[in-house]
């Protein structure tokens, strides 16, 4: 089974993670396509900055400038459509929530409508916002609700309506949507003031949330706590691995959920999950570092720390659902050099901060500076580029022999991929690029 990455947007991560009452839909409006940004015959990179837009980026010119300016949101994992959702108060006190699907190419709205309540995509898929991996099913939870109780909505964005409005007592947040709608996977914090948590199941169906908490069966004394770093998702939208980490304890794992759909109203298959500790250092301040990355084959997962200076792979095979089956993850670390760690290192935040070559046999990896060229076949340091500087994000190019650095204060480094050498440096098109959500040629 292929597998790409999410936008965890995780991600992550994307990742991957109460009482029902039926609700009609909004107001279906269909967006004019008129006018729409051509897009160009040249490889194209889609730019997250710090202002919150994305931007896209031709880079096969001269003087590249920007194409296309979007807001932020979800995609789908082919990244065709983005969708948005924008709570606005109306004048009789009520708040009803604008969603919106736009062509990513062209920016043109696809379909815009309206469903009652408050709900927003600002967070970008980690608590308050999840989509099934082809776009259809978008999951919205309440705000401002009271602590103690739950609200969430699921949509079906192709018909522009809302179709079922969920309320449940406890704190719940969103953390993945099966591919066809049926169910919903929620994090439900019962512990006040503390990370820890159960993943649950609602089935969509029945209208109720299922017994019991989804565990991994060779760990049931394990209890969950941390917070969602960064997530991949399967081609098909049907496995979320979700990478945590717990500055607190000081602890990092690997989260697998099989997000499974119901099947004439019953469950095919118990409801399970796996584990996976990740190796730490003496001090938690680091552990953001952390990439997740799933080969393009879908057989292989690499975690990676350039700055704790730890590799972690994880052999998925052919146990992809049969996930007890899946073994620990085989580590090596390395020296990172990090003698002295500034408070800027320790602030600094990654999005999409690793990525594979073409070939699968180097990943490329940004540390607390430069960036770490680590062989996939030894899991030992083959090179590392550009020592004496910052990166916060990276990606390659279709042909594999450029490698795209981003940083908010240095631009968009372009690399000779196989030496490290530095081609180009774009520069002020961007006001901050922060990391690259999609690349397309």
């Amino acid at each position: 089974m292929k597998k790409r990455s999410f936008v965890w947007s995780g991600l992550i991560l994307s990742l991957l993670i109460p009482l029902v009452t039926a609700c009609a839909g909004g107001l279906t409006q269909k967006g004019s396509t008129s006018n729409p940004a051509a897009r160009p015959a040249s490889e194209e990179l889609y730019v997250l900055d710090n202002y919150k837009h994305i931007v896209a980026l031709p880079v096969g010119t001269t003087n590249p400038t920007a194409r296309l300016t979007l807001p932020t949101g979800l995609t789908d994992l082919k990244h065709q459509r983005l969708y948005i959702a924008t709570p606005l108060s109306e004048g009789n006190g009520s708040v009803r929530t604008t969603i919106s699907v736009i062509n990513t190419s062209s920016g043109a709205s696809v379909n815009t409508f309206s469903i009652p309540g408050s709900y927003s995509t600002t967070d970008r898929g980690y608590a308050d916002s999840m989509l099934s991996g082809d776009g259809r099913w978008l999951a919205l939870r309440a705000q401002n609700t009271p602590a103690g109780a739950t609200s969430i909505a699921l949509v079906d964005t192709q018909a522009g309506k809302l179709v079922k409005s969920i309320h449940l007592n406890g704190d719940f947040t969103l953390d993945a949507v099966s591919p066809r709608g049926t169910m919903l996977y929620l994090l439900e914090y019962y512990q006040t003031g503390t990370s820890h948590y159960n993943v649950r199941a609602y089935d969509i169906n029945a209208n109720q949330l299922l017994d019991g908490s989804i565990v991994d069966k060779n760990d049931l004394g394990d209890k969950m706590q941390g917070v969602a770093l960064t997530r991949q998702v399967s081609d098909d939208g049907d496995m979320a691995y979700t990478l945590y980490i717990n500055p607190v304890t000081n602890k990092a794992f690997i989260h697998i959920l099989w997000l499974t759909d119901t099947a004439n109203n019953s469950i095919p298959f118990p409801a399970i999950a796996r584990c996976l500790d990740l190796p730490v250092g003496s001090s938690s301040a680091l552990l953001h570092y952390y990439t997740l990355t799933l080969s393009h084959d879908g057989q292989t997962l690499y975690a990676v720390n350039a700055a704790l200076g730890t590799v972690a792979t994880i052999n998925l095979g052919q146990n992809s659902y049969q996930l007890w089956l899946i073994g620990n993850a085989k580590i090596n670390h390395f020296n990172a050099g990090n003698s002295v760690v500034t408070a800027a290192g320790k602030a600094r935040e990654l999005h999409n901060g690793a990525v594979l070559s073409r070939d699968q046999n180097l990943l490329y990896v940004a540390g607390l500076h430069g960036i770490w060229v680590i062989n996939t076949n030894t899991l030992q340091v083959q090179d590392e580029y550009l020592k004496q500087q910052d990166f916060t994000g990276l990606a390659l190019s279709g042909d594999g022999h450029t490698l795209y650095g981003v940083d908010p204060t240095a631009g968009i480094t372009l690399l000779d991929s196989s030496s490290g050498e530095t081609r180009s440096v774009i520069k002020g098109v961007i006001q901050a690029p922060w990391g690259i959500e999609w690349s397309t040629q």
